[in-house]
């Protein structure tokens, strides 16, 4: 759960939850009582156990530790020249770093935060937020107010993606076999985690509407 930004997800925290539903706002998900400071099953992401969940993804108006944060970024700092990173006018509330920042990492968390480390913590430290099982990197960034998959700019254009710019694609088992030619779905993948998985192959097969009608 760690790696994909739950490791705030623990069954002592979520058993508790479910115990005092009724202490929880259903509009907001946010908590009152004694569940005030947490928003009802930790929505993702929920950083650690002192993180509340985040009920409005990549809302840069609240402080990260309340559930602010602005894009992620994952896909480098620049494309084409561009700047993938937000200026001033786009910081995360409370955030030490004003603007963009890359995701936060072993190597450039002293850069990023303006911090020093200790051999001892970077002995700990794992590569980055999702494999550091010491959990210095987020308290780090807990005490920083700064998301450790940084702050970027969204993308309008995927250019890591098959489609950089989206455009249709029938389904594979489509209930318009006539279209299929004109709108196939993507080619086979080899290797797509560690599976061969059949895509255009299986779509092209047969009219699958024939044997599935979709009324």
């Amino acid at each position: 759960v760690k790696t994909i930004g739950l490791g705030g997800w623990t069954a002592k925290r979520l058993r508790e939850h479910q115990e005092n539903w009724h202490l929880f706002d259903p509009i907001t998900l946010a908590g009152y009582g004694k569940m005030k400071g947490q928003y009802y099953g930790l929505p993702w992401p929920c950083w650690d156990t002192k993180h509340p969940g985040s009920p409005i993804l990549y809302d840069v108006d609240t402080p990260m530790l309340k559930g602010g944060m602005g894009f992620r970024n994952r896909f480098g700092l620049e494309h084409d020249g561009v700047s993938q990173l937000p200026d001033e006018r786009v910081s995360v509330k409370g955030s030490k770093v004003k603007g963009g920042y890359p995701e936060i990492t072993k190597e450039n968390i002293e850069r990023v935060l303006g911090i020093k480390l200790t051999q001892e913590e970077k002995r700990k430290m794992g590569a980055n937020w999702k494999v550091d099982l010491s959990g210095i990197i987020q308290e780090k960034c807990n005490e920083a107010g700064v998301c450790v998959y940084g702050n970027a700019k969204a993308r309008a254009k995927v250019w890591t993606f098959p489609d950089p710019v989206p455009k249709h694609r029938e389904p594979i088992h489509s209930p318009r076999f006539d279209l299929v030619k004109k709108y196939p779905t993507y080619e086979d993948q080899t290797n797509n985690f560690r599976v061969d998985v059949k895509f255009k192959s299986e779509q092209m097969e047969q009219d699958w509407s024939k044997e599935f009608p979709t009324m």
